[in-house]
């Protein structure tokens, strides 16, 4: 009986904070008008009417943390870049990025890619093949072939800002 007790405790908090932050933004509607809503803030509202919402997205809009505004004090969007925003900023921001417009999740390990992530363009496996590789400030379009017991790396295209990615998201999809 303790245990649905508490479970029932917190779904009612959970819900109660989804509230709040709903009620913070009809409040900005009935001061400023729903087109003062932010795309985010908009993705955010149609989650909760969907009962889904992605608790990264909620933690964005309502969070306080540096890496969610701009140089002006302005909020950045969740999962996209704007004009010159430093995609190297915030790297989880730059794997969901990556990650929504590949429409896959990346794959890392030590030994073959040295920890950084890694999204397979073409090949069909994770060792040989074309990638996209995000290591320590550098985004690298790789081709990789295996040389007897090595890995040959060859870097086809270096991509050091939100123009130059999404120029590659375009290309890979035309």
């Amino acid at each position: 009986m303790k245990l649905r007790k508490i479970i029932s405790t917190l779904v009612k908090e959970f819900i109660n904070e989804n509230r709040e932050n709903v009620d913070q933004l009809l409040d900005k509607i009935n001061k400023d008008g729903k087109q003062s809503l932010t795309y985010d803030e908009k993705t955010y509202l149609k989650q909760f009417g969907d009962d889904n919402i992605d608790p990264g997205l909620e933690e964005w809009i309502f969070g306080d943390d540096d890496n969610t505004y701009d140089a002006d004090g302005n909020k950045l969007l969740y999962d996209e870049y704007t004009g010159d925003e430093d995609i190297f900023s915030n790297d989880e921001k730059l794997k969901r990025v990556i990650s929504k417009h590949l429409d896959k999740d990346p794959f890392t390990n030590n030994a073959d890619w040295g920890g950084g992530y890694v999204w397979r363009l073409k090949g069909k496996d994770n060792f040989v093949g074309t990638f996209l590789y995000l290591g320590d400030d550098e985004l690298v379009v790789l081709k990789r072939t295996l040389d007897g017991d090595r890995y040959d790396d060859e870097e086809i295209k270096y991509i050091d800002d939100s123009r130059g990615l999404y120029d590659f998201f375009r290309k890979l999809y035309q």
